[in-house]
């Protein structure tokens, strides 16, 4: 099924003391505008799945997502300028492309309390290239994505041994993870966390981790790149 382009303002915010937007809030905005099309479409919301997240360039201003399947090859091949992050999506038989892109010309102001670490637990290294951790008393789906990412980054950091906050860990894409509009998750979810290497380039060091999980009895695999820098 394919659609003409829609159109969603998305307005940002910084969570506790970042002095970036996190990867999950702008997640959380192609969601809001994915769920919508879905209703004008009346299609299921049942078998979402995110081929991949990909940040492009640091949100600093409100913006506009933009949703097409028309001409989705074509689309895909052509990023300008303006665009900073985007999603691809797979939803039954159909294929969506959301891209975010910078507009407004006033800064972002607004921040929000920052509680996303605390349904991520028994976080630890298994041996120099696993880890393993456990999500608990998931609501919904951003709260699902903020614990990948929370386990993950915490990871990283049992790696790197840092106890002083010496090193900024952020995320640059995100592969394979399912979106569940309409049904809960489970009580716990367990992470197998296994890393597959990292490569230095300037100042920035980029490493590669995989995240096995069960729900809903089928194993999933999400696969994150991060990138991180010493203070």
């Amino acid at each position: 099924m394919d659609i003409n382009e829609k159109h969603f303002s998305a307005k940002f915010y910084y969570l506790g003391n970042r002095p970036y937007i996190q990867g999950v809030v702008i997640v959380d905005r192609f969601l809001s505008a994915l769920k919508s099309v879905l209703e004008e479409l009346k299609l299921s919301r049942e078998a979402i799945m995110v081929n991949q997240v990909k940040f492009i360039k640091e949100v600093k201003h409100d913006g506009l997502i933009k949703i097409t399947t028309a001409n989705f090859a074509e689309e895909e091949q052509h990023i300008n300028n303006s665009v900073t992050s985007e999603m691809i999506c797979t939803v039954g038989y159909s294929k969506f492309l959301l891209r975010l892109y910078e507009c407004s010309p006033l800064v972002i102001t607004e921040r929000r309390e920052d509680g996303d670490s605390m349904f991520v637990e028994r976080v630890r290294l298994t041996n120099e290239f696993a880890g393993h951790a456990i999500l608990h008393k998931v609501s919904n789906t951003t709260m699902f994505l903020t614990g990948l990412i929370q386990a993950n980054k915490q990871i990283h950091l049992l790696e790197l041994n840092d106890t002083n906050g010496l090193y900024e860990i952020r995320w640059v894409y995100m592969k394979s993870f399912p979106i569940f509009f309409n049904s809960g998750f489970p009580d716990k979810i367990d992470l197998s966390i296994y890393h597959h290497g990292a490569k230095k380039n300037g100042k920035l060091t980029y490493t590669l981790n995989t995240l096995n999980y069960m729900l809903k009895n089928k194993e999933y695999k999400t696969q994150f790149c991060f990138y991180y820098l010493e203070r």
